[in-house]
């Protein structure tokens, strides 16, 4: 599973990959500009839970 987070501009800012089976997370604090971030998933080996949390 690929896991990117872009900013308001349309850069990335995180980019995770992870592959096969299990659960996993990871923690990056990201800051920046107001605006609507984008969070994309694209499911290819990963068999899983991957957790992510948005605070504002």
């Amino acid at each position: 599973m690929d896991v990117t987070i872009k900013n308001p501009a349309g850069a990335t800012v995180y980019s995770k990959r992870i592959s096969g089976t299990g659960q996993t997370g990871d923690s990056q604090q990201l800051e920046g500009m107001k605006g609507a971030w984008t969070v994309e998933y694209n499911f290819n080996s990963y068999t899983g839970q991957f957790g992510i949390e948005i605070t504002q």
